[in-house]
């Protein structure tokens, strides 16, 4: 028993690397000069191959080492294991760097995606998860968040609430916070090529800042009675749903004027892309009820979660809604039709935040210790992370959907690279090609 090394051109046997034990599996390092081998009983053996003798015994997983594969800068090895965990060693030292728990069974694939930044794992329990691989680097890594952010078109900053309520920018590069005012204020939207910023106050005082100057360039006060329970900009930062009690009320951002009122117990509210409906889901209800904004009309009520709807959040093609209920079901709505399309099973806990990439393609939702990402052309889960905090947890995409944050509230807010539904299958189908092989 034990690993035969051949020369291709000549076909004859070069080496002998002897163990008496069944060789799961195996990868050379980028150099060529050792080779790392995974046995079925759990052993994890890195070979000189010039000297044909074993380098060192790299111990850690109780089960068989079932995959393996080197970072493409050949920094880091991960190796895959029916202990049901993840290993990441550094090259350099053998040594490990860190171990990755989540999956529920057996790990059976691993596989790092072209930039190095994200490990693609797969398992026997039928789930595919993303990890970061350099979590400690303070541009995937950010403290202090309270609010899900707002993220710059070039993905180098993020604006949110802090712990205590106010707003703050972040540099994703350094991980450092700079705070715009002491006053609590409910960040609204970045415009004008992250240049700009609206907040909102609870006593209805609107800011317009010069986030280079961190100066406020104007402000005004929205008419309000009472203080405001919850705040929607509409995509296009024109106009502004507040709601208090039972009162929604719509205002002109440019010059602070109410447009219309609403009648309506407000918990969760969304405006469709093009403004000409919105959804409003009651405190602890079941249904969504989908209005139109001009007619102030409800035009449909959709019923389908068995616990209350704690999110939501329309495609951008206006006529895609998707809720998240305290069920664990996702339904994804036909509102012209009036029908649930689709409902998504995965999430063992409530579902308390989704977010949709701005072109569509993705969907990303949490629930407790959970993040799950979507393919929504296919309504395919093709990504799970487990997060060690707990919620609230935060979710967004960059504008240009190439970003992804998750996390936050009482934990650190990772920015990760938000890898494509291309990305996924061309792994998944490399991983079968190679499973194949002898």
């Amino acid at each position: 028993k034990g690993v035969t090394l051949w020369n291709l051109a000549s076909q004859q046997s070069v080496g002998h690397l002897p163990k008496a034990a069944t060789v799961q599996s195996m990868a050379f390092t980028p150099d060529g000069k050792n080779l790392v081998v995974g046995y079925w009983q759990g052993d994890l053996l890195v070979w000189d191959l010039a000297g044909h003798r074993v380098l060192t015994n790299l111990a850690g997983h109780t089960g068989r080492v079932w995959d393996m594969a080197f970072s493409p800068d050949g920094s880091i090895l991960a190796t895959a294991s029916s202990d049901q965990t993840v290993r990441l060693w550094d090259v350099g030292s053998w040594q490990t760097k860190s171990i990755l728990r989540g999956h529920g069974d057996e790990v059976w694939g691993v596989r790092f995606t072209p930039d190095g930044q994200t490990l693609v794992t797969g398992s026997k329990d039928e789930t595919i998860m993303l990890w970061p691989v350099h979590p400690e680097r303070p541009a995937a890594l950010i403290q202090g968040v309270g609010s899900a952010p707002l993220i710059s078109q070039d993905s180098s900053m993020l604006v949110a609430k802090d712990a205590r309520g106010r707003v703050s920018l972040w540099d994703t590069a350094t991980g450092q916070p700079t705070l715009l005012s002491e006053r609590p204020a409910e960040p609204l939207a970045l415009y004008d090529g992250a240049k700009s910023l609206i907040t909102l106050e609870r006593v209805g005082t609107l800011a317009f800042w010069d986030t280079r100057s961190h100066s406020v360039r104007s402000q005004t006060t929205l008419q309000a009675s009472g203080e405001i329970n919850g705040t929607v900009l509409s995509h296009d930062t024109k106009t502004l749903a507040t709601w208090s009690g039972r009162q929604l009320r719509f205002w002109n951002v440019d010059d602070s004027q109410a447009l219309a009122d609403f009648d309506a117990d407000v918990r969760n509210f969304a405006f469709s892309p093009d403004k000409k409906q919105f959804v409003t889901v009651n405190n602890l209800s079941l249904t969504a009820v989908v209005w139109d904004r001009i007619s102030g009309q409800k035009i449909a009520q959709l019923i389908g979660h068995k616990m209350f709807i704690a999110s939501m959040a329309f495609a951008p093609d206006g006529n895609t809604l998707i809720t998240g209920g305290q069920d664990g079901l996702i339904i994804v709505w036909d509102i012209r039709e009036q029908r649930a399309r689709v409902k998504l099973i995965g999430h063992e806990g409530g579902v308390v935040e989704l977010a949709v990439s701005p072109d569509g393609k993705t969907l990303a939702s949490s629930s407790t210790r959970t993040v799950k990402l979507w393919h929504l052309p296919t309504f395919r889960e093709i990504a799970s992370f487990t997060l060690e905090n707990e919620p609230p947890y935060y979710l967004a995409f960059s504008p240009d959907s190439r970003m992804f944050v998750m996390g936050g509230g009482k934990g650190p807010l990772h920015v990760l690279r938000a890898p494509s539904f291309e990305e996924i299958t061309a792994a998944e189908a490399k991983e079968k090609v190679e499973s194949k092989q002898p």
